[in-house]
């Protein structure tokens, strides 16, 4: 998306939000997308389609976008109808923090 122009006549001036996921987002990607489309609010978020939607992600009225330039690769704050906790992979025991492991999301 970054690496070629748009086709001619095709304008994104009306685009307001980019929300990505499945992957991070580099500094450096948000700062060149927001080169190329200055109006455009840049989102990093983590989801799955169990969960119907995005349980993590910047609430789109907050200065999600000073929130991402100071944190390019995080995927935002959890949803209120959302709970998680990261276990041990063998044993399934709760882990503390900056502890690996997997991470459990439940929704409501």
């Amino acid at each position: 998306f970054l690496d070629h122009e748009p086709p001619d006549g095709v304008n994104f001036q009306n685009v307001t939000y980019m929300a990505f996921g499945g992957n991070d987002i580099s500094k450096e990607q948000v700062l060149r997308l927001r080169e190329r489309f200055p109006l455009t609010k840049v989102l990093n978020m983590y989801g799955q389609s169990e969960l119907f939607g995005s349980p993590f992600m910047y609430p789109l009225h907050t200065n999600s976008w000073e929130l991402t330039m100071k944190y390019p690769t995080c995927v935002g704050i959890m949803k209120d109808t959302v709970s998680w906790k990261v276990v041990d992979i063998e044993t399934g025991q709760t882990l503390g923090p900056n502890q690996q492991g997997e991470l459990l999301v439940k929704a409501e």
